[in-house]
């Protein structure tokens, strides 16, 4: 795929919502994770995006970073990833099974009311979603268009320490993994610089303090604010360009 130049895409976000954000308050820190709630287009192989339920299908790239899902070994197929506000209850369909995420979840869930991605763990033989979509476990690489400073990840509700946490930066491998925590723990690793690509792990499925279902995990990142209004809408205006469906953002139910 031909990558557009990521200042443009930051320049075209911005004339088109500006006539919302000029009179926004600047935040200290642009978040990644798109505003409009539903399924994150994931890369494929061959340079395809591919949406797998009936959730609004969100293109990444348009916001200049790309999302790849990775198999973790543990009896489960690549994960789906998707972007939730857990206060809200949303309920989707991957090949006629349901997914649903609940305003009070069994396990992760967050008080904030803030976005998050949030992994949906696929069964590998059948590839049906786990625990009705509720376990949350998955590894993740997202590929930016440019090279990015002072990159932020928070990791929620790490509960089971040794599992969660940076695989790799631009290609190497680091494995800073993350300890356990108590229940709806919010743990940031050090901000990053220079940055063209992070692999992260959430969750892992059939823990020894979770053996029945697992600890799952949402993730955020986010970058420096630019500081002007300008640049404003490449991050915050999200969900307006987020729901694409076609030949870079195809939807399979």
């Amino acid at each position: 795929m031909k990558k557009a130049n990521l200042s443009a895409k930051i320049l075209t976000a911005a004339t088109l919502g500006l006539s919302i954000f000029t009179f926004a308050p600047v935040a200290n820190a642009n978040s990644l994770v798109p505003t409009q709630e539903g399924e994150i287009a994931l890369l494929n192989d061959d340079n395809t995006y591919t949406c797998s339920s009936n959730a609004p299908c969100i293109d990444t790239t348009l916001l200049g970073y790309s999302v790849k899902s990775f198999s973790n070994n543990s009896n489960n197929r690549p994960s789906l990833l998707f972007v939730d506000d857990t206060t809200t209850q949303n309920n989707y369909l991957k090949s006629g099974l349901g997914i649903t995420f609940l305003i009070t979840d069994e396990g992760t869930t967050s008080d904030a009311g803030t976005q998050w991605f949030r992994p949906v763990a696929l069964d590998n033989e059948s590839g049906n979603p786990l625990e009705s979509g509720r376990l949350e476990v998955g590894i993740f690489e997202f590929i930016f268009d440019q090279a990015v400073n002072g990159l932020k990840l928070n990791f929620f509700d790490v509960e089971d320490g040794g599992f969660s946490g940076l695989l790799a930066i631009n290609g190497e491998t680091v494995n800073t993994l993350l300890g356990e925590g108590v229940d709806k723990n919010i743990k940031t690793l050090p901000i990053l610089n220079n940055v063209t690509s992070f692999k992260v792990q959430l969750g892992q499925r059939n823990t020894v303090k979770f053996p029945n279902t697992g600890d799952g995990v949402l993730l955020q990142a986010s970058v420096p604010e630019p500081g002007n209004v300008v640049s404003l809408g490449v991050l915050a205006v999200a969900g307006m360009f987020g729901l694409r469906k076609g030949k870079k953002a195809s939807q399979v139910n």
